[in-house]
């Protein structure tokens, strides 16, 4: 533990050693005191190291009682003081006390502390009877103290702090070094060595009170004598001393200038693109002024003739050879004549049916954008299809200016919302490379309505209207219920891209079953009272339509049930 001599705090914090008749045994007891300056100031502790040397010089040996058996005065208990008095004259190290802390009645005070070198103890001189000399000199030194929050630190009421008591019958002398915070603060600690020869006062207080004497300084002091060099003056803000504005703020209350420059300012409006109060145009240009008259976007294009921004002009070369916007506006009218066909395998009432829809197209046609299939009466057996039932079978023939293609399909259930049943044409047979084997040629959506069934499609629009040749068909095996006899009438309703519609109906005779069952009985007696066998028979031909119920009643006698 090094300490540093302070020349001129020895003259801040002196040191008297006061003489008095000790209480029993012979000779002089001295104690040693540190004067303070200030009430706050604190006694931090007594050391001695090879840079500041520690010497008490007793010749003739000091007294130590047998009834202390600690190096301080905590081992001076004021209990025992009237069984051993010469325990009042013991010799001990101390910071503020004269007696174990607890029973000072300083609160906040605490015994202090030692530390010491093994080589070179200071804590025989307080424990042994007669000894003659106290030194601390080497690396590692001694030293005992108090921390910075035990009260008995504190001047008393006469601005001094006791630290050692020495009972003697001869001379004493030495050096003491001392460490003390001015008024507390530790970073502030001074420590001072100082030579002294029996009682006296050592290093008076000087009566130099230092401060700023500079009368323009902020911090002026006007009952300074010496100048400590603290003088400073107000800075920007008005701070003695203070070092203005800090770096990053604009001004003394902590504010930033904002993204326009103004110091504490909210920065650009919410809304506004720049400072000025502009917002961007419809370009991104910030206070710049829109797309220019003329023009149809920021990169100055203007519309062609067929209303496109930046566009070539009429590109779609029509079967005249002329050049127009879109296929729409030639001039040639397109054929719309498709083929459609109807067919029912079971013509009976309440029969179940196979329907067969069959369509086709010429090069050149008009191509269909939607299909509709209704009737005005049957329906659909749709009770028990779940999701992935196939329902039918399809084709579809291709002739293209790529090549001739043919097409199967199954007809699979993919989805089922709200009575509607979305069905895929799954292909199972094909040597198109647009539609391979596992791919799906097309959909529509099947239903039963108020009136009969209803088969819809919609084709997804092209830019090409024209239809290459080709025929498809779709059979509904087993899936349509016949209605009672009479005319039912399926209507084909097909629209084109280019808006031309060909509506076709196809009217089927729904045949009427025969129900003409053959029916006898016979009895086996006819007499009167008597008991008789009962024969009924009954028989239907081929083709009629089936018995629901049979009831057979008599207008006389009974059945014997008796013991039955």
């Amino acid at each position: 533990m090094i300490f540093v001599s302070d020349a001129q705090a020895s003259a801040q914090y002196g040191l008297t050693v006061e003489a008095s008749t000790p209480a029993v045994v012979p000779g002089t007891t001295y104690r040693f005191y540190v004067d303070m300056l200030d009430p706050t100031d604190r006694m931090s502790a007594v050391f001695g190291n090879n840079e500041s040397n520690l010497f008490v010089n007793t010749p003739d040996g000091v007294f130590n009682s047998g009834f202390n058996g600690s190096w301080s005065a905590s081992g001076i208990n004021p209990a025992f003081l009237s069984f051993f008095p010469d325990m009042a004259d013991d010799t001990y190290a101390t910071i503020g006390l004269t007696g174990p802390a607890s029973v000072s009645g300083i609160s906040g005070a605490a015994d202090p502390s030692i530390v010491e070198d093994g080589d070179e103890p200071i804590t025989p001189y307080f424990l042994n009877d007669g000894a003659t000399s106290l030194s601390s000199t080497s690396l590692t030194g001694s030293s005992w103290f108090v921390l910075n929050t035990a009260e008995n630190g504190l001047p008393d009421a006469d601005m001094r702090v006791l630290i050692l008591q020495v009972t003697t019958t001869g001379s004493i002398s030495g050096t003491i070094n001392y460490q003390v915070f001015p008024l507390g603060v530790g970073s502030d600690q001074v420590q001072i060595s100082i030579d002294f020869d029996g009682p006296g006062t050592y290093g008076e207080p000087s009566q130099d009170v230092l401060g700023c004497t500079d009368d323009t300084a902020c911090n002026y002091d006007a009952d300074a004598t010496t100048d400590d060099g603290s003088c400073s003056v107000n800075d920007e803000c008005g701070v003695c001393g203070g070092s203005g504005i800090p770096e990053g703020d604009c001004d003394c209350a902590g504010n930033i200038l904002d993204e326009c420059g103004v110091c504490g300012g909210s920065g650009i409006p919410e809304g506004d693109c720049d400072c000025a109060g502009n917002i961007l145009d419809e370009c991104g240009v910030c206070g710049g002024a829109g797309i220019p008259e003329g023009d149809c976007d920021c990169a100055g294009n203007i519309l062609d003739e067929c209303g496109v921004c930046g566009g070539s002009g009429p590109s779609f070369t029509c079967s005249d050879g002329s050049l127009v916007c879109a296929e729409a506006d030639c001039s040639v009218t397109l054929d719309f004549s498709p083929t459609v066909d109807m067919t029912l395998d079971n013509l009976t009432e309440s029969g179940t049916s196979s329907i067969t829809y069959t369509m086709s197209q010429d090069n050149g046609e008009s191509e269909i954008f939607s299909s509709s299939i209704v009737s005005d009466g049957g329906s659909f057996n749709l009770t028990d299809l779940v999701v992935g039932d196939v329902i039918g079978s399809g084709s579809l023939s291709l002739s293209l200016f790529s090549g001739d293609f043919d097409i199967e399909s199954d007809l699979t259930v993919s989805g089922i919302a709200n009575g509607n049943y979305t069905v895929f044409n799954q292909v199972t047979s094909s040597n198109s490379p647009v539609y391979p084997v596992g791919s799906v040629a097309g959909g529509f959506v099947i239903s039963n309505t108020a009136n009969g069934i209803s088969i819809y499609t919609e084709i997804p629009e092209d830019e090409d209207f024209i239809s290459e040749a080709y025929s498809m068909s779709l059979t509904f095996v087993d899936l349509f219920v016949n209605p009672s006899d009479g005319d039912l009438t399926f209507t084909s309703t097909l629209t084109a891209e280019l808006g031309d519609v060909d509506v076709q109906d196809f009217v089927f005779a729904i045949e009427s079953l025969d129900f003409s069952p053959s029916v006898d009985m016979s009895l086996s007696n006819l007499n009167g009272s008597g008991t008789s066998s009962l024969t009924y028979t009954m028989s239907q031909d081929d083709g009629e339509s089936e018995i629901f119920s049979s009831s057979v009643v008599s207008d006389g006698g009974s059945f014997n049930l008796i013991g039955w």
